[in-house]
Formats: C-alpha cells, structure tokens, sequence
C-alpha cells in the first residue's frame, strides 16, 4: 500500500508477507490496510471528504462495487451459486468501507493499469516483490515526495 497526502505532499508505504496466501488475497489484504488507514485518519483529522483507492486489481474493485450487492442478496453466494472465496476478508472489507463512508467520506475506486509507468502502482510493485523475495524494501513514513 502506498498512501498520499496530497495537500502536504507526503507519502507512507506499507507492506507484509503472508505464507500460503494467494495473489488475490494479499490483494484484499491491501485493500482492508488502505481503508483502515483512511478510517483511522478520518476519525483524527476530519477534513477530507473524498479519497481515491487506485488499484490494478479489477477483481478487487468489482468486488467492492458490484459484486458484494449480490453477495449480500444471495447469502455470501457467487452467480454459480457456490461460497464466494475469500468470504471473510470481503466482510472485513464491507464492514471498514461502511465505516468510513459514514464518516462522510467519499470513496472512490479507480482502476489504474499495472506495469504501464504509473509511478506509484509501480512502487505498489516493488514492495510487494520485496516481500515476497524476502527482501522487503526500506519504506517511507510520512516522507515528502
């Protein structure tokens, strides 16, 4: 997770290692880091009112802007009628998404392209690599950039 503070120009970076996760998981596991982040900020500074999730993860963002209706409707079910994967972090995700939209935060998800230049998807990458080289990167807290 790279997150911006746009108005002061600073930058945290933040990533971990799961063993027998998968892609998609650590995916999620981002998304729920991001969003508890936003809220942990929202309830100490009060003064953002929009934020923006970029992700190269379409399933992620259809995940949290479509899907998850069905989900609800249908019992935590897929269109197939089978278990939707990864059921608990999805709830997780939900539960803080809600949390901070009634803080009155708009969240808007955006889906930006992977390996194409995007200077902070990019770096999203290079963490993410680092750690599961092995070899984590030194990150930034509350850096300018």
């Amino acid at each position: 997770v790279v997150a911006l503070d746009t108005d002061r120009g600073l930058v945290w970076e933040y990533g971990d290692k799961e063993s027998k996760a998968t892609n998609n998981q650590m995916e999620l596991a981002a998304c729920l880091h991001a969003l508890k982040l936003i809220l942990k900020s929202a309830l100490k500074e009060k003064n953002f009112h929009v934020v923006e999730m970029r992700l190269d993860s379409k399933y992620v963002i259809q995940g949290v802007t479509e899907w998850s209706k069905n989900w609800l409707k249908n019992g935590w079910k897929s269109s197939q009628k089978k278990d939707v994967l990864n059921k608990d972090l999805w709830q997780k995700i939900l539960k803080v998404k809600r949390e901070v939209e009634d803080e009155g935060i708009n969240l808007k998800f955006i889906h930006v392209y992977g390996h194409t230049g995007e200077k902070w998807n990019e770096r999203c990458d290079e963490i993410a690599k680092g750690f599961a080289s092995g070899e984590p990167p030194e990150l930034r807290r509350a850096e300018k950039y």
